[in-house]
């Protein structure tokens, strides 16, 4: 059983990515903010430790909601919701 014909195959061979975005948002406001972000980490830095980064920012905010509230049945106090916030957003950069 084939999925791709001849004629599919010759396409696939042909075919070249090209994303881009021209938006205003894009341009003005995640452009540059993307360029700085880039800049906060040396050039020896390998990316798998910025993925650890990342993933050490949601392990700390699942420790506070533990911590805090292990049986999810009081509140935690506010600031939790705060650093929730603020390392979710460390995560998503």
């Amino acid at each position: 059983m084939v999925y791709i014909g001849a004629h599919g195959v010759e396409t696939l061979k042909r075919y070249r990515y090209s994303g881009q975005d021209h938006s205003v948002v894009a341009k003005y406001v995640l452009q540059p903010f993307w360029s700085r972000c880039v800049t906060l980490f040396p050039l020896w830095m390998p990316p798998n430790m910025i993925t650890l980064m990342g993933f050490m920012f949601l392990l700390t905010s699942s420790l506070l909601s533990y911590i805090y509230s292990p049986h999810l049945d009081t509140a935690p106090p506010r600031w939790v919701h705060l650093a929730h916030g603020i390392l979710l957003f460390l995560y998503q950069v």
